[in-house]
């Protein structure tokens, strides 16, 4: 779905257990070339990539991923996309080695069906902190903010001053919220409340 010029929203439905079903949202940024925010589930990449073939863009053209935070259900497929554009990944140092170990992520937050929804690690390019800006092309420029409380390193990424991609920041309405820091987490709420100008708030999950 076209969110605004350049912005696209696709939704992933995955499943935690038979039971339990959810969704996670990842955002497409559309250039010169392609960006990523977040990356979903372990297989999704045949979803994103229909999806960009409907654009008439490849999934080859993706030049990084942008992870919000370390959680399955949004590093997930970082890998296979990883291999499949030899794109670079991007997230801040405190999620990193989640991504590059995700043994160690199951030993500290075991979930269900945790190695379906991500089966294997990815190495990342670049780490990232707060108020860090980078173009990734002319036109595209990214601003961090660092919104901790659903995982200790989470970051929003803020598109050309526009759209704020905050990740699991903030819960979808009506649904359950998940924090490790409950005061980190309604810090980085007002932190979000507090930016000024930008036109697009999208959150990245039901979970």
């Amino acid at each position: 779905m076209k969110i605004c010029e350049n912005v696209h929203q696709i939704k992933i439905s995955f499943n935690v257990t038979l039971e339990i079903k959810r969704f996670v949202y990842v955002y497409l940024i559309t250039g010169k070339y392609c960006y990523l925010i977040d990356a979903g589930v372990a297989g999704c990449e045949r979803i994103i990539s229909s999806y960009m073939e409907g654009l008439g863009r490849s999934l080859s053209e993706i030049k990084a991923v942008l992870l919000t935070h370390a959680h399955p259900n949004h590093m997930g497929g970082a890998a296979k996309i990883k291999r499949m554009s030899g794109c670079e990944i991007y997230v801040s140092n405190i999620e990193k080695v989640w991504i590059e170990n995700i043994d160690l992520q199951f030993q500290e937050r075991p979930i269900p069906n945790f190695y379906a929804l991500v089966n294997e690690l990815v190495e990342v390019e670049h780490t990232v902190k707060e108020d860090n800006v980078f173009v990734l092309e002319p036109g595209i420029s990214i601003r961090v903010l660092e919104t901790p409380g659903h995982s200790k390193g989470s970051v929003s990424y803020i598109y050309e001053e526009e759209v704020v991609f905050c990740g699991d920041a903030i819960s979808v309405v009506d649904d359950f919220p998940i924090f490790v820091d409950v005061n980190e987490s309604e810090s980085s709420i007002e932190k979000i409340k507090r930016l000024k100008g930008e036109r697009y708030l999208r959150k990245s999950s039901n979970r």
